[in-house]
């Protein structure tokens, strides 16, 4: 349970090194770096203990100087400080901690950190602290005086974790150990070399600069963009100068026709109905812990292009594809370890979907050509979208 416990901090350690980053400058310092691994040091600011009467029972708050909580719920409450560094492509990170300068305080029983309590119906929820199974149990808590969390990608930079904890506590007999330092070596295994590296997306990069503790080292661990379409620049949308955005509330069968361009506005006639693409991002919320993969670019979807095979896109002719709503059945919608069998969308109410085309005498900037679905891939006579 203790170790489950600590391993949670990564969901929240980029959003705390962000609002840390922005406060001032971080205690840890780099004392060395290389492509075979890295030491960091931190040296805790003044250690001070109140004593908070709760419930009838007299407990100590610990705070440290430029630190933040672990607010493990159940869990004595401690400071802690999170960064994230840069490392090479690597299949692990392993770790070696050194503390220097510990003492020992005795008879300190530590402050459990808050529970939310949900509230009834018109109710504010509110704070319990209640001390979990830790309080009676022998041994360190949190067991070293550090943890590494990853490695993983962060864009195209990839990055680990590390928690220093200035204070651990025996809870069962009350002995706090403050740390005078705490040295933390990292050790890259199995580095793999990306060859030459490349700079990201400008608001990427603000995301990276402001998150890593080694930005600037760091560039030359980066890896090139994986799962782009080959020969595609590095913005968006700039593969093609031509796109149409759909905006889908129903799963099915849909149609965009000579009409409906007609109506946006968009010229009709000299389009090259060969080059017709759909895309699509896949409708499902971006995870909620930001050093999660994002998608780098669209799926491009199959799509049958009825234009009566006379190669130009005219009266009646059409772009047929398949599109998925924002909720669904979650096998369908390709949802990890769904909760329930149907996913309902808690951000969106349409799926939005991309048409993208040329015009005649116009080069596509795609270098394989358009998914396409046959007629026969088609269900329902005579017409499925009528």
């Amino acid at each position: 349970m203790v170790r489950s416990a600590l391993r949670t901090f990564a969901a929240l350690a980029l959003i705390f090194v962000i609002a840390s980053a922005a406060a001032g400058r971080s205690p840890v310092e780099i004392i060395s770096s290389s492509s075979g691994g890295m030491v960091l040091r931190y040296v805790p600011g003044a250690l001070v203990t109140r004593p908070v009467g709760l419930e009838g029972r007299e407990y100590a708050e610990v705070t440290v100087a430029g630190t933040g909580r672990l607010s493990v719920p159940g869990f004595p409450e401690l400071p802690v400080v999170r960064v994230v560094v840069a490392v090479p492509d690597c299949d692990r990170v392993e770790a070696t901690v050194v503390t220097g300068g510990t003492e020992r305080e005795r008879a300190l029983r530590i402050l459990p950190a808050a529970s939310i309590v949900p509230g009834g119906e018109g109710e504010v929820s509110s704070y319990a602290f209640v001390e979990g199974d830790v309080y009676s149990s022998d041994g360190l808590w949190p067991d070293r005086a550090a943890a590494v969390d990853g490695p993983r990608w962060t864009t195209t930079q990839r990055t680990v974790a590390v928690e220093f904890y200035p204070c651990q506590v025996e809870p069962a007999n009350g002995t706090l150990l403050s740390h005078g330092s705490i040295e933390v070596s990292l050790s890259f295994q199995g580095v793999r070399d990306h060859g030459t590296p490349r700079t990201d997306l400008p608001r990427r990069e603000s995301l990276l600069r402001s998150v890593l503790l080694n930005y600037e080292d760091g560039k030359a661990w980066r890896r090139g963009r994986v799962g782009r379409p080959r020969g595609r620049p590095d913005d968006y949308f700039t593969t093609s100068q031509n796109w149409l955005k759909l905006t889908v509330t129903e799963q099915g069968m849909h149609a965009v026709t000579h009409s409906d361009f007609q109506h946006a506005g968009l010229g009709a006639d000299d389009v090259d109905p060969g080059t017709f693409r759909v895309f699509s991002g896949g409708g499902l919320p971006v995870p909620a812990n930001v050093t999660e993969p994002r998608p780098d670019w669209m799926e491009e979807c199959t799509a049958l292009v009825d234009d009566g095979g006379d190669g130009a896109f005219d009266d009646g002719d059409r772009v047929i594809f398949y599109a998925l709503a924002v909720d669904g059945w979650s096998a369908e919608l390709e949802v990890e370890d769904p909760d329930e069998s149907y996913y309902e969308n808690r951000f969106a109410n349409d799926s939005v979907y991309w048409l993208t085309w040329e015009y005649e005498g116009t080069a596509s900037g795609f270098e394989s050509g358009p998914r396409r679905m046959a007629a026969g891939d088609l269900q329902g006579e005579p017409d499925p979208l009528a």
